[in-house]
Protein backbone atom coordinates (compact mmCIF):
# COMPACT_ATOMS: atom_id res chain seq x y z
CA UNK A 1 0.00 0.00 0.00
CA UNK A 2 1.71 3.42 -0.75
CA UNK A 3 1.23 5.58 1.95
CA UNK A 4 0.17 9.15 1.82
CA UNK A 5 2.28 11.67 -0.57
CA UNK A 6 3.65 8.73 -1.91
CA UNK A 7 6.19 9.65 -4.81
CA UNK A 8 8.00 7.12 -7.31
CA UNK A 9 10.99 6.22 -6.21
CA UNK A 10 13.22 7.53 -8.53
CA UNK A 11 12.02 11.04 -7.50
CA UNK A 12 13.11 10.04 -3.67
CA UNK A 13 15.72 11.64 -2.27
CA UNK A 14 18.51 9.40 -1.23
CA UNK A 15 19.43 7.88 1.60
CA UNK A 16 22.85 9.89 1.89
CA UNK A 17 20.80 12.82 1.18
CA UNK A 18 18.12 13.14 3.93
CA UNK A 19 20.38 13.85 6.75
CA UNK A 20 21.52 16.78 4.66
CA UNK A 21 17.90 17.72 4.02
CA UNK A 22 16.99 17.55 7.80
CA UNK A 23 19.95 20.05 8.57
CA UNK A 24 18.86 22.32 6.16
CA UNK A 25 15.45 22.05 7.84
CA UNK A 26 16.11 22.85 10.69
CA UNK A 27 18.72 25.77 10.04
CA UNK A 28 15.64 27.34 7.48
CA UNK A 29 12.86 27.25 10.41
CA UNK A 30 15.63 29.26 12.72
CA UNK A 31 16.36 31.49 10.22
CA UNK A 32 13.01 32.47 8.86
CA UNK A 33 12.33 34.10 12.22
CA UNK A 34 15.21 36.42 11.08
CA UNK A 35 13.74 37.27 7.66
CA UNK A 36 11.59 40.37 6.67
CA UNK A 37 12.14 41.26 3.52
CA UNK A 38 8.77 40.38 1.15
CA UNK A 39 11.31 40.09 -2.29
CA UNK A 40 13.54 37.67 -0.69
CA UNK A 41 11.17 35.81 0.95
CA UNK A 42 8.85 35.36 -2.18
CA UNK A 43 11.93 34.13 -4.21
CA UNK A 44 12.86 31.50 -1.29
CA UNK A 45 8.67 30.30 -1.23
CA UNK A 46 8.46 29.89 -5.43
CA UNK A 47 11.73 27.65 -5.20
CA UNK A 48 10.54 25.04 -2.41
CA UNK A 49 7.32 25.36 -4.61
CA UNK A 50 9.34 24.80 -8.08
CA UNK A 51 11.14 22.27 -6.74
CA UNK A 52 8.57 20.14 -4.92
CA UNK A 53 6.89 20.43 -8.29
CA UNK A 54 9.88 18.99 -10.13
CA UNK A 55 10.59 15.89 -7.64
CA UNK A 56 6.45 15.68 -8.23
CA UNK A 57 5.24 15.20 -4.92
CA UNK A 58 1.43 14.64 -4.27
CA UNK A 59 0.11 18.10 -3.78
CA UNK A 60 -2.89 17.27 -1.60
CA UNK A 61 -0.70 16.91 1.35
CA UNK A 62 0.33 20.20 0.94
CA UNK A 63 -3.00 21.32 0.24
CA UNK A 64 -4.54 20.37 3.21
CA UNK A 65 -2.00 21.71 5.62
CA UNK A 66 -2.30 25.27 4.26
CA UNK A 67 -6.20 24.76 3.85
CA UNK A 68 -5.69 24.20 7.67
CA UNK A 69 -3.88 27.36 8.43
CA UNK A 70 -6.07 29.70 6.23
CA UNK A 71 -7.41 30.92 8.93
CA UNK A 72 -4.10 31.57 10.53
CA UNK A 73 -3.23 33.84 7.59
CA UNK A 74 -6.30 35.74 7.51
CA UNK A 75 -5.10 36.51 11.16
CA UNK A 76 -1.79 38.10 9.88
CA UNK A 77 -2.99 40.09 7.22
CA UNK A 78 -6.21 41.79 9.33
CA UNK A 79 -3.84 42.66 12.72
CA UNK A 80 -1.21 44.06 10.53
CA UNK A 81 -2.73 46.03 7.46
CA UNK A 82 -6.16 46.83 9.24
CA UNK A 83 -5.79 50.48 10.68
CA UNK A 84 -8.56 49.54 13.47
CA UNK A 85 -8.31 52.92 14.80
CA UNK A 86 -9.82 54.55 11.27
CA UNK A 87 -12.66 51.82 10.89
CA UNK A 88 -15.32 53.82 12.98
CA UNK A 89 -15.68 57.35 11.39
CA UNK A 90 -12.53 57.30 9.09
CA UNK A 91 -12.88 57.25 4.68
CA UNK A 92 -12.31 53.49 3.37
CA UNK A 93 -8.96 54.87 1.63
CA UNK A 94 -7.46 54.81 5.14
CA UNK A 95 -8.79 51.23 6.47
CA UNK A 96 -5.58 49.46 5.38
CA UNK A 97 -2.10 50.70 6.06
CA UNK A 98 -0.34 49.08 3.23
CA UNK A 99 3.32 49.13 5.03
CA UNK A 100 1.38 46.19 6.72
CA UNK A 101 -0.22 44.99 4.39
CA UNK A 102 3.19 44.55 2.83
CA UNK A 103 4.26 43.29 6.45
CA UNK A 104 1.74 40.61 6.41
CA UNK A 105 2.21 39.15 3.44
CA UNK A 106 5.75 38.69 4.50
CA UNK A 107 4.98 37.09 7.41
CA UNK A 108 2.62 34.84 6.24
CA UNK A 109 5.45 34.07 3.64
CA UNK A 110 7.70 32.93 6.46
CA UNK A 111 4.83 30.26 8.19
CA UNK A 112 4.48 29.00 4.13
CA UNK A 113 8.00 28.36 2.95
CA UNK A 114 8.10 26.18 6.85
CA UNK A 115 5.38 24.51 6.09
CA UNK A 116 6.44 23.82 2.37
CA UNK A 117 9.58 22.99 3.23
CA UNK A 118 8.99 20.44 6.10
CA UNK A 119 6.23 18.90 3.67
CA UNK A 120 8.93 19.04 0.71
CA UNK A 121 11.47 17.00 3.54
CA UNK A 122 8.85 14.84 4.67
CA UNK A 123 6.98 13.05 1.17
CA UNK A 124 10.64 13.11 -0.48
CA UNK A 125 12.42 10.87 2.12
CA UNK A 126 12.00 7.38 2.10
CA UNK A 127 10.37 6.53 5.76
CA UNK A 128 13.26 3.77 6.20
CA UNK A 129 15.99 6.47 5.27
CA UNK A 130 14.34 9.06 7.21
CA UNK A 131 14.40 7.03 10.35
CA UNK A 132 18.21 6.21 9.84
CA UNK A 133 18.84 9.21 9.45
CA UNK A 134 17.38 10.54 13.00
CA UNK A 135 18.74 7.65 14.53
CA UNK A 136 22.57 8.69 13.21
CA UNK A 137 21.87 11.91 15.00
CA UNK A 138 21.95 9.98 18.51
CA UNK A 139 18.70 9.57 18.88
CA UNK A 140 18.26 7.89 22.08
CA UNK A 141 17.83 3.95 21.83
CA UNK A 142 14.19 3.97 23.83
CA UNK A 143 13.09 6.62 21.30
CA UNK A 144 14.15 4.99 18.45
CA UNK A 145 12.43 1.21 19.49
CA UNK A 146 9.37 3.57 20.05
CA UNK A 147 9.73 5.02 16.00
CA UNK A 148 10.39 1.71 14.60
CA UNK A 149 8.17 -0.35 16.48
CA UNK A 150 5.39 2.26 15.89
CA UNK A 151 6.17 1.71 11.97
CA UNK A 152 6.03 -2.26 12.35
CA UNK A 153 3.14 -2.07 14.67
CA UNK A 154 1.05 0.23 12.57
CA UNK A 155 2.29 0.49 9.45
CA UNK A 156 3.22 3.78 7.27
CA UNK A 157 -0.54 4.90 6.97
CA UNK A 158 -1.19 5.70 10.62
CA UNK A 159 -1.09 8.72 12.77
CA UNK A 160 -2.44 10.44 16.05
CA UNK A 161 -6.44 9.81 15.80
CA UNK A 162 -5.85 7.73 13.12
CA UNK A 163 -7.00 9.46 10.45
CA UNK A 164 -6.68 12.94 8.67
CA UNK A 165 -9.88 14.54 10.21
CA UNK A 166 -10.93 18.04 9.75
CA UNK A 167 -10.67 21.05 12.13
CA UNK A 168 -8.21 21.31 15.44
CA UNK A 169 -7.42 17.50 16.05
CA UNK A 170 -10.99 16.12 14.37
CA UNK A 171 -8.90 13.11 13.41
CA UNK A 172 -10.16 9.52 13.76
CA UNK A 173 -11.88 9.48 10.16
CA UNK A 174 -10.54 8.81 6.90
CA UNK A 175 -7.03 6.81 6.20
CA UNK A 176 -5.67 5.27 9.18
CA UNK A 177 -8.77 3.93 10.07
CA UNK A 178 -8.39 0.27 8.36
CA UNK A 179 -4.90 -0.50 9.56
CA UNK A 180 -5.84 0.45 13.02
CA UNK A 181 -8.29 -1.84 12.43
CA UNK A 182 -5.95 -4.86 10.95
CA UNK A 183 -3.44 -3.78 13.78
CA UNK A 184 -6.26 -4.60 16.38
CA UNK A 185 -5.97 -0.86 17.94
CA UNK A 186 -9.50 0.26 16.51
CA UNK A 187 -11.40 0.73 20.28
CA UNK A 188 -12.64 4.08 20.14
CA UNK A 189 -12.79 6.34 23.24
CA UNK A 190 -15.28 9.67 23.15
CA UNK A 191 -15.92 12.36 25.82
CA UNK A 192 -18.38 10.51 27.63
CA UNK A 193 -16.44 7.27 28.45
CA UNK A 194 -14.33 10.26 29.62
CA UNK A 195 -16.98 12.29 32.01
CA UNK A 196 -18.91 9.00 33.22
CA UNK A 197 -15.68 7.56 33.99
CA UNK A 198 -16.09 4.17 31.72
CA UNK A 199 -12.51 3.71 31.08
CA UNK A 200 -12.79 -0.12 30.64
CA UNK A 201 -11.74 1.10 26.85
CA UNK A 202 -8.79 2.85 28.00
CA UNK A 203 -7.69 -0.21 30.35
CA UNK A 204 -7.88 -2.70 27.03
CA UNK A 205 -6.45 -0.25 24.83
CA UNK A 206 -3.17 -0.02 27.36
CA UNK A 207 -3.00 -3.89 28.05
CA UNK A 208 -2.89 -4.66 24.39
CA UNK A 209 -0.18 -1.76 23.66
CA UNK A 210 1.61 -3.48 26.67
CA UNK A 211 0.95 -6.82 25.34
CA UNK A 212 2.35 -6.15 21.64
CA UNK A 213 5.42 -3.64 22.96
CA UNK A 214 6.53 -6.54 25.09
CA UNK A 215 6.63 -8.98 22.15
CA UNK A 216 8.28 -6.50 19.82
CA UNK A 217 10.97 -5.41 22.17
CA UNK A 218 11.68 -9.15 23.02
CA UNK A 219 12.21 -9.81 19.29
CA UNK A 220 14.17 -6.76 17.87
CA UNK A 221 16.32 -5.94 21.43
CA UNK A 222 16.78 -8.96 23.24
CA UNK A 223 20.27 -7.67 24.47
CA UNK A 224 18.39 -5.22 26.78
CA UNK A 225 18.34 -5.91 30.22
CA UNK A 226 15.17 -6.48 32.16
CA UNK A 227 14.44 -3.30 33.43
CA UNK A 228 15.60 -1.94 30.36
CA UNK A 229 13.34 -3.90 28.73
CA UNK A 230 10.10 -2.69 31.03
CA UNK A 231 10.39 1.01 30.45
CA UNK A 232 11.10 0.77 26.72
CA UNK A 233 7.80 -1.24 26.37
CA UNK A 234 6.03 1.51 28.40
CA UNK A 235 7.15 4.04 25.81
CA UNK A 236 6.65 1.94 23.17
CA UNK A 237 3.05 0.70 24.98
CA UNK A 238 2.40 4.87 25.22
CA UNK A 239 3.09 5.57 22.02
CA UNK A 240 1.11 2.95 20.05
CA UNK A 241 -2.01 3.80 22.50
CA UNK A 242 -1.27 7.82 21.32
CA UNK A 243 -0.82 7.11 17.53
CA UNK A 244 -3.84 4.79 17.18
CA UNK A 245 -6.59 5.75 19.49
CA UNK A 246 -9.67 7.12 17.49
CA UNK A 247 -10.49 9.64 20.14
CA UNK A 248 -13.59 11.99 19.58
CA UNK A 249 -14.05 15.31 20.11
CA UNK A 250 -17.38 16.69 21.64
CA UNK A 251 -18.85 17.39 18.60
CA UNK A 252 -16.87 15.37 15.97
CA UNK A 253 -15.64 17.78 12.69
CA UNK A 254 -15.80 21.22 14.55
CA UNK A 255 -13.05 22.69 15.73
CA UNK A 256 -14.95 23.93 19.32
CA UNK A 257 -12.65 21.78 21.24
CA UNK A 258 -9.27 22.36 21.10
CA UNK A 259 -6.94 20.38 23.25
CA UNK A 260 -9.47 17.21 23.99
CA UNK A 261 -6.77 14.48 23.25
CA UNK A 262 -4.86 15.55 26.09
CA UNK A 263 -7.77 14.04 28.28
CA UNK A 264 -5.72 10.84 26.80
CA UNK A 265 -1.90 12.29 26.03
CA UNK A 266 -1.18 14.20 29.36
CA UNK A 267 -2.06 11.73 31.90
CA UNK A 268 0.09 8.83 30.05
CA UNK A 269 3.16 11.30 29.47
CA UNK A 270 2.74 11.55 33.68
CA UNK A 271 2.34 7.79 33.99
CA UNK A 272 5.76 7.28 31.84
CA UNK A 273 7.33 10.10 33.71
CA UNK A 274 6.48 8.57 37.07
CA UNK A 275 6.96 5.07 36.23
CA UNK A 276 9.69 4.56 34.28
CA UNK A 277 13.48 4.06 35.99
CA UNK A 278 15.37 4.88 32.59
CA UNK A 279 16.80 8.97 31.88
CA UNK A 280 13.64 11.25 30.61
CA UNK A 281 11.29 8.33 30.16
CA UNK A 282 8.54 10.63 28.84
CA UNK A 283 10.78 12.86 26.80
CA UNK A 284 11.72 10.22 24.40
CA UNK A 285 7.85 8.92 24.29
CA UNK A 286 7.56 12.66 23.32
CA UNK A 287 10.46 12.79 20.96
CA UNK A 288 9.27 9.70 19.08
CA UNK A 289 5.93 10.04 18.83
CA UNK A 290 6.35 14.24 17.52
CA UNK A 291 9.35 12.52 15.16
CA UNK A 292 6.28 10.35 14.02
CA UNK A 293 3.57 13.12 14.00
CA UNK A 294 5.85 14.58 11.51
CA UNK A 295 6.63 12.06 9.51
CA UNK A 296 2.87 11.10 8.51
CA UNK A 297 2.23 14.43 8.18
CA UNK A 298 -0.32 15.11 11.15
CA UNK A 299 -1.06 18.84 12.28
CA UNK A 300 -0.37 22.18 10.80
CA UNK A 301 3.21 22.92 12.23
CA UNK A 302 5.63 21.16 9.53
CA UNK A 303 9.15 20.62 11.49
CA UNK A 304 7.40 22.33 14.93
CA UNK A 305 5.08 19.69 15.32
CA UNK A 306 8.28 17.99 17.11
CA UNK A 307 8.46 20.35 19.56
CA UNK A 308 4.42 20.57 20.96
CA UNK A 309 5.15 16.68 21.74
CA UNK A 310 8.76 16.67 23.29
CA UNK A 311 8.70 19.94 25.86
CA UNK A 312 5.41 17.73 27.81
CA UNK A 313 7.57 14.89 27.79
CA UNK A 314 10.28 17.11 29.11
CA UNK A 315 8.29 19.02 31.79
CA UNK A 316 6.85 15.63 32.54
CA UNK A 317 10.23 14.14 33.55
CA UNK A 318 11.44 17.15 35.20
CA UNK A 319 8.55 17.20 37.65
CA UNK A 320 8.46 13.43 38.06
CA UNK A 321 10.76 13.69 40.96
CA UNK A 322 8.63 15.29 43.03
CA UNK A 323 5.33 13.80 41.73
CA UNK A 324 6.33 10.29 42.91
CA UNK A 325 6.92 11.56 46.49
CA UNK A 326 3.21 13.32 46.88
CA UNK A 327 0.56 10.77 49.24
CA UNK A 328 -2.52 11.65 49.97
CA UNK A 329 -4.98 14.24 49.68
CA UNK A 330 -2.39 16.55 47.59
CA UNK A 331 -1.83 14.37 44.41
CA UNK A 332 -4.93 15.27 42.87
CA UNK A 333 -3.89 18.78 43.35
CA UNK A 334 0.05 18.08 42.38
CA UNK A 335 -1.27 15.95 39.59
CA UNK A 336 -3.56 18.75 38.11
CA UNK A 337 -0.77 21.51 38.21
CA UNK A 338 1.73 19.54 36.44
CA UNK A 339 -1.39 18.14 33.94
CA UNK A 340 -1.92 22.03 33.31
CA UNK A 341 1.87 22.47 32.65
CA UNK A 342 1.79 20.31 29.93
CA UNK A 343 -1.19 21.95 28.36
CA UNK A 344 0.36 24.91 28.12
CA UNK A 345 3.45 22.90 26.59
CA UNK A 346 1.18 21.43 24.17
CA UNK A 347 0.56 24.51 22.53
CA UNK A 348 4.51 25.05 21.84
CA UNK A 349 3.94 24.86 18.57
CA UNK A 350 1.31 27.07 18.35
CA UNK A 351 3.39 30.11 19.85
CA UNK A 352 6.12 29.14 17.24
CA UNK A 353 4.01 29.69 14.83
CA UNK A 354 2.36 33.11 15.85
CA UNK A 355 6.30 34.00 16.55
CA UNK A 356 7.36 33.25 13.27
CA UNK A 357 4.26 35.52 12.00
CA UNK A 358 5.56 38.28 13.87
CA UNK A 359 4.16 37.74 17.40
CA UNK A 360 1.73 40.61 16.75
CA UNK A 361 -0.10 40.80 20.38
CA UNK A 362 -3.51 40.53 18.75
CA UNK A 363 -2.37 37.32 17.75
CA UNK A 364 -1.41 36.33 21.10
CA UNK A 365 -5.17 37.61 22.37
CA UNK A 366 -7.30 35.86 19.58
CA UNK A 367 -5.52 32.41 19.98
CA UNK A 368 -5.39 32.60 24.03
CA UNK A 369 -8.67 30.72 24.04
CA UNK A 370 -7.12 27.89 22.19
CA UNK A 371 -4.47 27.87 25.20
CA UNK A 372 -6.66 27.69 27.80
CA UNK A 373 -8.44 25.31 26.43
CA UNK A 374 -5.34 23.15 25.95
CA UNK A 375 -4.27 23.64 29.52
CA UNK A 376 -8.17 22.77 30.75
CA UNK A 377 -8.13 19.74 29.26
CA UNK A 378 -4.61 18.81 30.39
CA UNK A 379 -5.70 19.57 33.82
CA UNK A 380 -8.92 17.57 33.51
CA UNK A 381 -6.39 14.26 31.68
CA UNK A 382 -3.96 14.42 34.67
CA UNK A 383 -6.63 13.97 37.15
CA UNK A 384 -6.16 10.22 35.50
CA UNK A 385 -2.91 9.41 36.21
CA UNK A 386 -2.93 8.26 39.98
CA UNK A 387 -6.16 6.38 38.52
CA UNK A 388 -4.04 4.45 35.85
CA UNK A 389 -1.13 4.18 38.32
CA UNK A 390 -3.46 1.89 40.92
CA UNK A 391 -4.70 0.11 37.92
CA UNK A 392 -1.29 -0.53 36.41
CA UNK A 393 -0.56 -4.27 38.49
CA UNK A 394 -3.85 -5.57 36.82
CA UNK A 395 -2.97 -4.19 33.22
CA UNK A 396 0.81 -5.57 33.94
CA UNK A 397 -0.78 -8.53 35.45
CA UNK A 398 -3.31 -8.96 32.59
CA UNK A 399 -0.53 -8.67 29.69
CA UNK A 400 1.94 -10.90 31.57
CA UNK A 401 -0.16 -13.70 31.24
CA UNK A 402 -1.13 -13.15 27.43
CA UNK A 403 2.09 -13.18 26.84
CA UNK A 404 3.12 -16.29 28.88
CA UNK A 405 -0.15 -18.18 27.26
CA UNK A 406 1.33 -17.13 23.76
CA UNK A 407 5.05 -17.91 24.42
CA UNK A 408 3.93 -21.85 25.36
Amino acid sequence: MKHEGSIPSTSRLRTSTVRLALIYLLVLSIAMFRFERLDLLAAIALAHLLLYALLKLDAGPLARIVRRLGLFFTFILLVNAVEWSALPGGPPREWIDQDGLWMGLALSLRVLIVVVASTLVRLSAPPGAFAEAIRSFGLPRMAALAVDGVFDLLGSTAGPGSGGGKGNGGGGRGRGRGQAAKSGSSTSLTWSDFRRRRLDALVEILRRSLERARRWIAERAPDLPAPAVRDASLVLMSALAIMSVRFLQVLPGLPIAPGHKNLLIVPLYLFVAVTTRSRFGATQCGLAIGLLSFLFGQGRFGVFEVVQWLLPGLAADLMAPVLRRVRGGLRWPAFALAGMVLGICRFSAGLLMILLAGGHPALFAIYSPFLISQAGFATLGASLTPWLSSRWPMIEQSANATHRGSSQ
